[in-house]
């Protein structure tokens, strides 16, 4: 139970503060949780669909890091905490690839893709799997 719960801490510190931003490899290994997690993610912007002249949306293309697969390898250690940061900052994990849309604005005639949103649902999505997932197997 010990290990449930800090598994569970593990992936509320992957996701608080996610965002987009790529990092350098050889500073992740001084980062926080957040901070390597947000280092792992890469988005791909496709095509955007103007649905008026004011709206539309686009098509994401989000490589992250497979959460079912790490926490749970993550969740047989010891120190699961240490697990997630050290495959993390090592890039030794395996990579999932989802698409999601994101909402699009246009103000002052400049184009706004609401993509960290559609993100963190994503994110948010994926670690309550992840979760869900190690509990099911207790």
């Amino acid at each position: 139970m010990k290990r449930l719960i800090t598994i569970i801490a593990v992936c509320l510190l992957t996701v608080s503060g996610c965002s987009s931003q790529k990092e350098e490899k050889t500073e992740l290994s001084e980062k926080s949780l957040s901070e390597l997690n947000t280092a792992c993610i890469s988005v791909e912007e496709k095509d955007v669909e103007m649905t008026s002249d004011n709206s539309g949306e686009v098509e994401l293309v989000v490589k992250i890091p497979d959460y079912k697969k790490l926490y749970k390898e993550a969740y047989q250690t010891e120190d699961p905490e240490a697990y997630v940061k050290d495959a993390l900052s090592s890039g030794d994990y395996e990579t999932k690839t989802v698409k999601t849309k994101a909402e699009v604005t246009v103000e002052q005639g400049e184009k706004n893709i609401q993509k960290q949103e559609a993100i963190d649902q994503l994110l948010e999505k994926a670690v309550i799997d992840a979760i869900n997932n190690i509990e099911g197997d207790e």
